[in-house]
């Protein structure tokens, strides 16, 4: 699924309504629980009857995972939502493909519309094994669902509205910190520590020890490479040698990102496209400098904002929303992870140096609609990010600001109205270097955009100098999510996962 942007401040804190269809639409096959042995199996797996309808009908498996309620509060009491689109003709080593979306807090897509998009990617794909999708804790269809309406109203509201962003971000955390504390007290009973990477690496291994499949494959991206690194080394994984192999798209390793880290990487990235902007003709036919522009255009909007009105996908209605200096610099960032948008750019820039509201509009309609993405669930990344990062201090943000001025007037609040100031500090074991320990010599496919904003490339070459038995393929004119956007990756990418220890390179990837 397209991944969404999170916060740069309060419009990105915005991010980028499932709920269970009351009659069942699609009948099951049954799946044969695992008979393995007590201990691996402490989790149980329920079939259930599919909640959703398709006109193209192949073999589904829909049921829950319910991890043990006891004891408290180590587990607590959830059921996770799976589905098992089923292969017509499995692959001879039969193993299933386990896909790990981006987020963290995004749902898996399992709703109607949802599985219409995962039966064209299968399908596009040639996949020849079983696709496995599975709702985290929190989110989707899982329960219970974690959300904060009121910030989502608030989020929509706000849009329309010209609003200092020092304003966005403080009503943004009052209501915020509200819905945290009544999911914490109220039958929800919310707390942090049921989820976060670990807890969902285990819930993983849960489904592997529940489910009869001798072998499996893991395809995670952006935060789901980072989930599927947690579950390679879980010690039941690799007594078991459960994972067959890997691909890792987007990799987002645990010591790399966190709110330290954002001046740095938002400046880099911004300077690195539009480095490369420059020397492509549809920015030349645009505008001289991107860079100095794209400041004036921030600097024009400060004073003079553009209405600017959009199509809300979801609803099919319209909507006008107030694009403002910190609004149109998420929007460029948003716009930069998907490389189908990049000659959006310059023009949009250009408009808004104009105040013209043509020029913006798809910028803006992808910004917004993505901002506005019901799937993802605020108190489930909280809940993760803040675990898996160290919270770091005031003075060491401000260093970072310092380090990196030339954004920090977007940037300076972010600190001052973290959503994490909710949660526990992060866990020393979740933020251990990946280098330290990774899962042996099991294949593993490193795939990297060259222009990637938000994971960028450095982190897979990084990680891949330490990591023998990877492959790490750098996808030149590329942004986030490479299965995603390249079309050539996505129709080959089961090549690897029948040969993974073969070199792995399409013809059509030459230049």
């Amino acid at each position: 699924m397209k991944p969404y942007i999170l916060a740069i401040t309060a419009v990105l804190l915005l991010a980028l309504g499932s709920w269970w269809r009351s009659q069942p639409l699609v009948q099951p096959e049954q799946l044969a629980p695992s008979d393995r042995p007590a201990e691996t199996h402490s989790y149980r797996w329920q079939p259930k009857r599919c909640w959703f309808d398709v006109y193209w009908q192949p073999g589904f498996v829909c049921g829950t995972l319910h991890p043990p309620a006891h004891p408290p509060p180590e587990h607590g009491d959830f059921e996770l939502a799976v589905v098992i689109i089923r292969a017509p003709v499995p692959a001879p080593d039969t193993a299933p493909l386990l896909y790990l979306q981006g987020g963290p807090g995004l749902g898996a897509g399992l709703d109607e519309r949802g599985i219409e998009y995962w039966l064209d990617w299968f399908s596009h794909g040639g996949l020849d094994r079983d696709l496995v999708l599975m709702d985290p804790r929190g989110v989707g269809h899982s329960r219970p669902a974690l959300t904060c309406e009121a910030h989502d109203r608030y989020s929509a509201r706000v849009l329309t509205e010209h609003t200092p962003v020092e304003d966005e971000l403080e009503s943004g955390r009052a209501l915020l910190a509200r819905c945290f504390s009544e999911l914490m007290h109220g039958p929800t009973n919310f707390q942090a520590k049921h989820y976060g990477t670990q807890q969902s690496a285990r819930d993983i291994v849960g489904l592997m020890s529940a489910l009869d499949y001798p072998k499996w494959h893991l395809l995670g991206v952006s935060y789901g490479t980072r989930l599927a690194l947690a579950v390679a080394v879980q010690p039941e994984v690799r007594e078991h040698n459960w994972v067959r192999s890997m691909i890792l798209d987007s990799v987002y390793p645990p010591e790399r990102g966190g709110l330290m880290a954002w001046p740095r990487e938002f400046t880099q990235s911004l300077e690195r496209f539009f480095s490369w902007c420059e020397q492509q003709p549809y920015c030349r036919a645009e505008l001289n400098d991107v860079e100095e522009n794209f400041q004036n255009a921030l600097a024009h909007l400060r004073n003079n904002p553009v209405a600017v009105t959009v199509p809300l996908w979801r609803s099919g209605s319209r909507k006008s929303v107030i694009i403002n200096d910190h609004r149109f610099i998420a929007a460029v960032f948003s716009a930069m992870y998907q490389h189908h948008l990049w000659p959006e750019i310059p023009r949009a820039i250009d408009a808004a140096l104009n105040s013209r509201s043509k020029g913006m509009a798809l910028l803006v309609e992808t910004f917004v609609n993505s901002s506005l993405n019901p799937g993802l669930s605020l108190p489930a990344f909280y809940a993760t990010d803040c675990r898996d990062h160290p919270p770091g201090s005031a003075d060491e943000y401000q260093q970072a600001l310092h380090a990196y001025p030339q954004y920090a007037h977007y940037l300076q609040y972010a600190w001052e109205y973290r959503g994490c100031i909710h949660f526990p500090p992060a866990q020393s074991t979740n933020n251990a270097s990946v280098t330290a320990e990774l899962p042996g010599e099991t294949p593993t496919l490193l795939l990297a955009g060259e222009l990637d904003p938000i994971t960028p490339a450095h982190w897979a070459q990084a990680l891949a100098e330490h990591w023998p038995a990877s492959q790490l393929k750098i996808l030149p004119a590329r942004g986030h999510s490479i299965i995603g956007s390249d079309d050539c990756v996505h129709r080959h990418f089961n090549d690897f996962l029948n040969q993974p220890e073969q070199s792995w390179h399409p013809e059509c990837l030459e230049p």
